[in-house]
């Protein structure tokens, strides 16, 4: 187990939007195998990124075809990767990009708190994220508390991290975004305003 925890710690997930790349190569990289193979064979024409390998790579369809794909690389490796993607993304996936889940905040709001936290950690669970991905048909990249939330509290906010700018307005602009079936509301979490919670 605590192998495991090292490994998280030493990786960074990187993801790739695949929404906009044309139809025959959509279909090339539509199965986990299939993107993997890709990538990792265009990793292997960049010099700077000799000896980096995909991990824990995972494709998520939109309608027949891939349009995200997200794996994990060595935490030194990570910028490498972002400034040399024209070598080793772009020859193997024409039109694709890597995108920075950062970039697209949204705060939720009337979260349930019991069905969303995590009892040992107390942080908002791998479960519940996968509920709202699934729920909404969205990617999640992680989900966290907005302040800690009252032990005794029915509900509470939460920072969400989406994969693409496409899946960010989706959420923005349904009026039925859910979870665990109940209808919450999801605004704009402005970038200043979670790093100060996050120094807090």
């Amino acid at each position: 187990m605590g192998d495991g925890t090292a490994d998280k710690e030493n990786s960074r997930q990187l993801v790739i939007d695949a929404s906009k790349v044309r139809e025959g190569v959509a279909e090339r990289v539509a199965t986990t195998e299939a993107a993997k193979q890709a990538i990792q064979q265009g990793i292997n024409g960049v010099e700077r990124l000799a000896g980096a390998a995909v991990k824990d790579l995972h494709v998520r369809r939109g309608h027949e075809n891939a349009s995200v794909i997200k794996f994990s690389v060595d935490k030194d490796k990570e910028a490498v990767f972002q400034q040399t993607t024209d070598e080793w993304l772009e020859p193997q996936i024409p039109r694709a990009r890597l995108v920075c889940p950062k970039w697209y905040l949204l705060k939720a709001d009337f979260i349930e708190v019991a069905l969303a936290m995590d009892a040992e950690s107390g942080k908002v669970s791998k479960s519940a994220m996968e509920r709202f991905g699934t729920e909404n048909r969205v990617e999640v990249c992680t989900m966290r508390w907005l302040g800690q939330p009252r032990p005794s509290g029915q509900h509470a906010s939460v920072v969400i991290k989406v994969a693409t700018k496409e899946e960010a307005g989706k959420l923005l602009k349904s009026d039925g975004v859910t979870f665990g079936g109940d209808v919450i509301r999801v605004t704009i979490m402005e970038k200043q305003a979670y790093r100060a919670v996050r120094r807090n």
